[in-house]
């Protein structure tokens, strides 16, 4: 996990302003992509909020008894901007993206907690009409870590070279392409994924710019 005071922590200052819906999103996808366990992750997000907030987060239940859901739960009961109505803006999923693309996919448990959150914030766009086919598509995309998208793409293209060019891929032949590549049971996988620690670090930055001009 990075340190605090890294470009890539998340952070919660706990000012009016600010929101816990965002930074619980990018928290999570940081501490799914580091393995953390559910008690871990109670314990570390203290590393990420004020030393203010600290006395106060440790009597709610959920630390307490140390469980991310129950913990959760109680944050999302004393912060308004959690409620889903508020949080699912095209600015909370371009957040969760950008945030998702800093970490490489280690393997298929990732790659579905990855779909989960992601689906979690643009369903409700998609349904209210805010968010178009090819928005989602690109986004989803997006939110890979740009060593993965290149290989997603080579895989993607050997699938269908006829696909248009200026066309996102579909989010669900995206989501199908990338079980089966990061699959445990894959017979062969290229030597640069299986060292992902070499392309992950956590103070090397990388472009975050998206691969289609969607976003608006």
């Amino acid at each position: 996990m990075p340190g605090p005071r890294s470009n890539k922590a998340p952070f919660f200052s706990g000012k009016e302003n600010d929101s816990l819906a965002n930074f619980l999103l990018e928290y999570e996808v940081l501490a799914d992509t580091h393995g953390l366990t559910t008690t871990e992750k109670v314990e570390t997000i203290m590393r990420y909020v004020p030393a203010t907030l600290h006395k106060f987060w440790r009597t709610l239940e959920g630390y307490g008894i140390k469980s991310w859901t129950t913990f959760t739960d109680d944050l999302e009961g004393l912060y308004l901007d959690t409620l889903a109505a508020t949080c699912s803006t095209k600015k909370a999923l371009q957040d969760f993206v950008d945030s998702s693309s800093w970490h490489r996919i280690r393997n298929e448990d990732d790659m579905i907690a990855y779909h989960r959150h992601f689906l979690e914030i643009s369903n409700h766009l998609y349904n209210a009409g805010d968010l178009s086919d090819d928005e989602q598509n690109s986004e989803f995309f997006q939110g890979f870590h740009p060593d993965d998208r290149e290989v997603l793409a080579s895989w993607l293209f050997s699938m269908n070279p006829r696909h248009p060019t200026n066309k996102p891929y579909t989010f669900k032949v995206v989501l199908s392409a990338a079980k089966s590549y990061f699959s445990k049971n894959q017979f062969y996988r290229p030597a640069h994924h299986q060292n992902h620690s070499n392309y992950d670090n956590d103070d090397e930055d990388h472009p975050a710019t998206p691969d289609y001009q969607i976003r608006q």
